[in-house]
């Protein structure tokens, strides 16, 4: 009888061939069994399965598993567990070495979903010292991205677990740093000698360091911190050396988990990058840090804590006074960390980066187009001091005298002696009185002095012809400002020293060859004028010949009284020849302090047929009569002083003065200084030579003086500020006549924002005074601007706080405020054609020249670079006060030039600049002709032209022309007035703005707002109700308002500035981070997206892992694949598990592809290259929990496609197409066509013991119906479990195990049910004997499904079975005409291992198993089944067959 053996060694299930060409070694379905591998040493046999074991949990109660992760490192399991509505979600860590469950974590905090699977899942590090047993990280898609210190976590480490304990993203600061100090967040620590602050400026923020070793983002920027008493306007010699010398800065020590805290500065008006100044360890605080306990600190403490408590105020002591290291400048602009709030897929590639997949980022606001915003003043507001009164100098003193020195001779006439002339200069500093400051001018107008000779040499020679030569100083010198704290002592020898650096006085005036028909002289003056700090000082213009009037010294010093402090000027002539001191002559002269017949000239004029030493003739001055002067000339030199007095007549003789008809000379000495007092009266009735002698004993060591010099020094004046309460220093305010951009932006607490959300009216219109009918603020132009605002919508339900952001003014970047010294006509400005002769006919009569000069002057004197001006084309014009520093509005007027009649300004006060003189295309202007009369000391248009003056050219507007006078030469219009120019800002597109955070920050709670003020204290703030919008005011603007010091024709005005000081660069606003409108942000599923992480670095304090660079640190791939569902990190690449397609993403490596397609790798500073897609269009649909990997093999499903794959070297292979293909895919379209699909569970695992993927398919019920309840429903598709082995590269066995979720472990695999771990494969009895078949403590059965086929064409009898096997298999046969039988065990005759039974008949035919039909057929399934608990190997199963007779019987 023939005998078929069945030996399924090296074969598999196939379950896609017909029955008669099933291969030998193949088998139709095996349940059950272990083939091709064996728990002994039996391979190569059938053997049935070794049971699972539970593992008790003592800590469980009930649940689902929803993610198993094995850590290979450590060798152990973790899981995950959703609590259900009973129970608590817990974390277990499971070691199967000693087969014990520890609890990670047990809380409802984890929030886990029971169909949210968790199918992300790293462990990461090994830090002895920080997390000995790693870093477990895991999304769920649910929840944020989370993390737990593994060992903190099993050792009770964590006093509390919360949100911010488990977030991947580690919470930064939501609010800046603030500098509580008493003066300006300043104060003073009197035992630190030094000031390390003074000058600068700075802005903090600060972050936290946690306990694992990452790094927060920083916090939002503090304001600008500035210390004021060092302000060049307010103090110049500054306070006491450590006054200010100090900044506590409030941070919040953070929570439990923060290590330490990191704060950072820099130094704005430098600017600076920011700068880590202090590392603050809270359990052991080395750093001058305190506890907060003051709403400002007005001196430093003198004990500190050794440590500091969780969520905290603490104050830390800055000082600048160490060497700081720069911090990490990405780090340092990161906005915040974008670790998604929700991701998909996670993976670690290199072994030190997070990577998030399928992520879901950004924030969506709300709608907030009913925000309102509105520019106002209040009266009761911070205001900058007005500038008060501009006073003359109450004391100002002119002396002269001469006196007798040098080099002695005698001859035969008797003794000679050299002589010089010496005149003095002296004003009163009064005294800035208590909280105020003085500004000081210190002015000469045309003080001549002058000497004679006649030209033989002899003064009283014969010759009618003389020559002579005057000198005239104008001098006006602006101090800067000084504060009471100052004494007049120190203020006195500051201007001095300041005016005693300027380069010595050159005041060379000639006039030469006049004889005595000579009717009168215009002479032409030069002035040496201090203004702007700088000597102003031209060449002398020569008349005719050239006699010097030589100067020997000019100083300048303070002196005092006793009682009053002044400033003088000595001006010392150079000696002249030796002469006897009866060789002594009077010089007439008169001094015209206004232009004479409003010609724009000073005349000195003498008589006619004048001479000195004519005895008879009377000689009658010139001009009026109150503006003389006395010129004395003392052998070769001469000065002149001029003091006012009526003199008349000048007689005859040796310089003879009769002042009334009294021989005699009377002045009046009134300065004890220089030891003379009262009236010294010199008798001349001895005759010329006795007054001489008289003239000289009396004053050649005593001053001639006269005090009331208005017409010389009348324009020597102090002004005075005084900030009364409520004004400040300086104000920040918002930039008048411009537009203003805000913004509101929402925060959750990872800083993760919204972009900007807008009103539907987002900018607000703050007005220059001259667009208001009155000034809202009795300061007027002097007042802060703020910005009013409402919000009346609710926050995001999501956000935690709110900041207000800033986008600047829509009118200028650039612009600068001065005082202008006119506007003039253009039409006598003659334009240089580049000879330096000029064309007469070509001057800048279309034009209105601007004099800029001040600009130029002011950054002489000062520095700081702040103030200066290059044109650029479009700048803008505006006259923002006049003279008086009153507003131009409406009410303002100025005469018209040619009417004189007074008359409104126009109120559109902007004019287009065309250009500037002397630049591009913008010609010099040359001096007019010198026989043209000019104003003595202006130059404007003049000869010589000096450069002093700068100008700006306008195009002849309409609107200026009027005040302008262009019959006059030079004659100038608005003087005094100060200007702005700005440069127009080019038009934006909202998306490209940037708006800035801007230190109004504000809290969220229960989606209200809460003021940003306190509302205790501020009548204008108002917390969000139910009923009540939220409230709340700018006060900080991009402006400072406050006062400068022009030096010019107006002491002091008051200027708006982007920076805080004129002295160094400071156009900072407390600038924080930007932001911008971007319309399509929002929370968004990226799902073809991923992000990564900065890395980890071991054994270093390097950890990265939580910090995402927004807008950096992602790769998008190609979207038409769908969404990502898993990542995997293998050699260096990414692989990239989408919905309908596998990728490849190399790490820090690019594919550079060549022309004929083919592709190298490249390094490459990004650290995802684009994809690489595999060949093959398969995806893991969104089954991430079907993945499983032993070594390069990866193994998954593709429901959508109906097939399960290998992706391995070789790429991607189909292996449900290995014999299987039928059975997968009529399982995929069941699961397709009944599943809910985003809720089906595929689970796959790999048994690495046994080489074997296994999959599991859930089963299907009907509607209501859910796979671990135990109501019974009816069942759509059953649930199925079975194995992939690679030693056979074939589907090996079906499992009757259908788990909730699978996990690998180093000894087997592990499967979850009801929440419960069970261990496969370590199945014990009673006894701890293997146990077998049984699962989840239930016994089943191993069953193999044979193909009968031997010689399929023909047909067989069946007649006769055994089974070489350990244990007798209950065997059932059928075939495909319906006939089957059955052989029960108890059939069985063993005899030496051989298990033997008949084959019965056919149980469906009449007769039955006894009396019914033979199986027949030409092929049969022949099934064997074994339900032992005890171990069983089925070697080969025999089938006795024998052709058949073609009946039935």
């Amino acid at each position: 009888m023939p005998l078929e053996k069945k030996i399924v060694a090296g074969g598999g299930m196939d379950m896609d061939t017909d029955e008669r060409f099933v291969a030998k070694t193949d088998y139709r379905k095996a349940v059950n069994c272990r083939i091709n591998a064996s728990d002994e040493d039996s391979a190569g046999t059938v053997e049935n399965i070794r049971s699972n074991k539970h593992i008790i949990n003592p800590n469980f109660t009930s649940g689902t598993v929803i993610g198993s992760y094995e850590d290979l490192n450590a060798n152990v399991v973790y899981y995950f567990v959703h609590g259900g509505i009973t129970g608590t979600d817990s974390i277990f860590k499971y070691d199967p070495q000693n087969e014990l469950i520890e609890t990670v974590l047990q809380s409802n905090i984890l929030n886990f979903g029971k169909h949210k699977l968790i199918t992300g899942v790293n462990v990461l590090g090994d830090d002895q010292d920080k997390f000995p047993q790693g870093l477990l990280y895991w999304t769920d898609d649910k929840n944020p991205p989370r993390k737990i210190n593994i060992d903190k976590a099993l050792t009770g480490g964590y006093p509390v677990i919360d949100a911010q304990t488990l977030n991947a993203i580690k919470y930064p600061p939501s609010k800046h740093p603030e500098c509580i100090g008493a003066s300006s967040g300043y104060t003073i620590d009197t035992t630190f000698s030094s000031n390390q602050l003074k000058g600068k400026s700075y802005q903090f923020k600060y972050r936290w360091i946690y306990d694992d070793g990452e790094k927060s983002t920083w916090s939002p920027i503090s304001p600008v911190y500035i210390d004021n008493t060092f302000s060049a306007f307010y103090n110049i010699t500054g306070q006491t050396q450590n006054t200010n010398n100090v900044l506590p800065v409030k941070f919040n020590s953070g929570h439990h988990t923060v290590d330490r805290i990191q704060i950072s500065s820099r130094n704005t008006n430098g600017l600076d990058d920011f700068i880590l100044i202090a590392d603050i360890k809270k359990s052991d605080v080395t750093e001058k840090v305190t506890l907060n306990s003051t709403a400002t600190v007005s001196a430093v403490p003198t004990t500190f804590p050794g440590t500091l408590g969780d969520d905290l105020d603490c104050e830390f002591y800055f000082y600048n006074d160490g060497i700081y290291s720069t911090i990490d400048i990405i780090e340092s602009n990161m906005l915040y960390s974008d670790i998604p709030h929700q991701s998909k897929a996670q993976e670690i590639v290199e072994g030190n980066r997070l990577v998030y997949g399928n992520v879901v980022t950004g924030q969506t606001g709300v709608d907030t187009k009913s925000i309102t915003l509105s520019a106002g003043q209040d009266v009761g507001g911070s205001a900058i001091a007005n500038t008060g009164t501009t006073t003359n100098i109450a004391d100002v003193d002119v002396k002269a005298m001469w006196n007798a020195g040098g080099s002695v001779n005698t001859n035969s006439q008797g003794t000679k002696r050299q002589q010089r002339g010496v005149f003095y200069v002296r004003w009163l500093i009064t005294p800035p009185a208590t909280n105020c400051f003085n500004a000081y001018r210190l002015s000469v107008s045309d003080l001549v002095f002058s000497k004679t000779i006649e030209k033989d040499g002899s003064l009283f020679g014969t010759k009618d012809a003389h020559d002579g030569n005057l000198g005239v100083i104008n001098m006006s010198y602006n101090s800067g400002a000084y504060g009471s704290s100052t004494s007049t002592w120190n203020i006195a020898g500051n201007i001095s020293s300041q005016l005693a650096n300027l380069p010595v006085l050159q005041t060379n005036i000639t006039n030469g060859g006049q004889s005595q028909s000579t009717s009168s002289w215009n002479v032409r003056t030069i002035a040496a004028d201090f203004i702007q700090g700088t000597s102003r000082l031209t060449q002398p213009h020569n008349v005719e010949g050239s006699l010097d009037v030589n100067v020997d010294t000019v100083t300048f010093y303070p002196s005092t009284d006793g009682s009053n402090t002044y400033v003088n000027m000595k001006v010392s002539m150079a000696y002249g020849p030796q002469f006897h001191l009866d060789q002594t002559a009077l010089l007439f002269c008169e001094i015209e302090s206004t232009p004479d017949n409003g010609d724009g000239t000073s005349i000195y004029s003498m008589s006619t047929n004048w001479h000195p030493h004519q005895s008879t003739s009377a000689h009658q001055v010139s001009g009026r009569a109150n503006t003389h002067a006395l010129c004395l000339a003392v052998n070769e030199v001469g000065f002149a002083v001029g003091i006012g007095y009526d003199m008349q007549n000048l007689k005859r003789g040796a310089g003879r003065f009769k002042t009334s008809n009294v021989d005699r000379f009377e002045l009046e000495i009134n300065d004890s200084t220089y030891a003379t007092t009262g009236t010294c009266i010199v008798d001349i009735s001895s005759g010329d030579a006795g007054f001489m002698t008289n003239l000289y004993n009396a004053y050649h060591t005593a001053p001639i003086t006269y005090s009331n010099t208005s017409d010389i020094l009348g324009n020597s004046q102090f002004a005075s500020i005084c900030p009364t309460g409520g004004q400040e220093p300086i104000v920040p305010s918002f930039k008048t006549g411009a537009k203003h951009r805000f913004g509101i932006v929402y925060y959750d607490e990872g800083n993760r924002s919204t972009s900007v959300q807008l009103a539907s009216v987002s900018d607000v219109y703050v007005p220059k005074n001259s667009d208001l009918a009155a000034a809202p603020n009795p300061a007027g132009n002097f007042g802060e601007w703020h910005i009013d605002w409402e919000i009346n919508h609710d926050a995001p339900s999501w956000a935690t706080h709110y900041q207000w952001v800033y986008g600047g003014n829509t009118l200028t970047d650039d612009f600068i405020q001065f005082v202008t010294e006119g506007i003039y006509d253009g039409v006598h400005a003659l334009k240089d054609d580049g000879s330096g002769m000029g064309v007469s006919n070509e001057n800048y009569g279309d034009n209105i020249l601007v004099d800029i000069s001040n600009i130029n002057q002011y950054a002489e004197a000062n520095g700081g670079g702040v103030v200066s001006y290059d044109f650029q084309e479009g700048d803008m014009l505006r006259l923002v006060l006049d003279q008086n520093d009153n507003d131009p509005d409406a009410t303002t007027t100025v005469n018209v030039a040619s009417t004189g009649v007074a008359t409104l300004v126009p109120s559109s006060l902007e004019f287009k600049i065309v250009g500037r003189v002397g630049q591009k295309d913008m010609a010099d202007i040359i001096p007019q002709t010198t026989s043209t009369p000019i104003q003595t000391g202006n130059g404007v248009f003049g000869a010589p032209f000096t450069g002093v003056q700068d100008y700006i050219v306008l195009a002849r507007e309409s609107v200026l022309v009027n005040f302008l006078d262009s019959s006059a030469l030079a004659k100038s219009q608005f003087t005094g007035w100060t200007c702005e120019i700005y440069s127009p800002k080019k038009k934006t597109d909202e998306d490209k703005i940037l708006y800035h955070e801007f230190d109004e920050w504000g809290t969220v709670s229960g989606g209200l707002h809460t003021a940003v003020d306190d509302t205790t204290t501020n009548t204008w703030a108002q917390n969000q109700t139910s009923s009540l919008p939220a409230k709340g005011r700018f006060r900080r603007g991009d402006v400072y308002l406050r006062n400068r010091v022009t030096r010019s024709s107006k002491l002091i005005t008051p200027i708006e500035s982007f920076h805080y000081s004129d002295n160094f660069k400071s156009d900072y606003w407390g600038k924080g981070r930007p932001n911008a409108v971007l319309e399509d942000f929002k929370r968004t599923r990226k799902f073809a997206t991923c992000l990564y992480s900065e890395p980890y670095i071991p054994n270093t304090n390097i950890n990265g892992l939580n910090l995402i660079v927004p807008d950096v640190s992602f790769q998008e791939f190609e979207r038409s694949y769908n969404s990502i569902q898993k990542l995997h990190s293998r050699d260096n690449n990414l692989i990239i598990f989408q919905e309908d397609k596998i990728s490849k993403s190399l790490v820090n490596k690019n594919i550079i592809y060549n022309m004929d397609g083919s592709g190298n790798i490249g390094t490459s500073d990004s650290v995802l290259s684009i994809s690489s897609p595999y060949l093959g269009n398969y995806g893991i649909c969104k089954n991430p929990e079907s993945f499983a990997s032993h070594g390069l093999r990866i193994y998954f499903t593709d429901i959508k496609r109906g097939c399960v794959l290998r992706l391995s070297q070789d790429g991607l292979t189909e292996i449900s197409m290995y014999k299987m293909k039928d059975y997968f895919s009529d399982l995929s379209v069941t699961i397709l066509k009944e599943a809910n699909f985003d809720r089906y569970k595929i689970k796959g695992t790999f048994d690495r013991k046994y080489g074997e993927y296994i999959v599991s398919y859930d089963k299907i019920l009907g509607e209501q119906s859910d796979p671990y309840n135990p109501v019974i429903e009816q069942v759509i598709l059953p649930a199925s479990t079975l194995g992939f082995t690679e030693k056979t590269n074939r589907w090996n066995s079906f499992y009757t195990y259908y788990p909730e979720m699978m996990g690998s472990s180093g000894m087997g695999i592990i499967t979850y049910i009801g929440g419960k771990l069970y261990h496969h494969d370590i199945g014990v009895d009673a006894l701890q004997n293997k146990e077998y078949n049984k699962f989840y403590g239930n016994d089943v059965s191993s069953d193999l499904w044979l193909i009968s086929n031997e010689i399929p064409s023909n047909n067989k009898v069946y007649k006769a079975v055994s089974t070489e096997s350990d244990d007798v298999w209950s065997v059932s046969i059928e075939n495909k005409h319906g006939q089957a039988t059955n052989v029960l065990i108890s059939d069985f005759d063993t005899r030496e291992n051989i298990h033997y039974a008949q084959v019965l008949n056919d149980i469906n035919s009449p007769g039955g198993i006894i009396e019914g039909d033979k199986i027949r057929s030409t092929s049969a399934l022949i099934k064997l089944s074994n339900s032992s608990n005890l171990i069983t190997r089925l070697f080969a199963v025999n089938v006795n067959i024998f052709s058949s007779e073609r009946n039935n019987k």
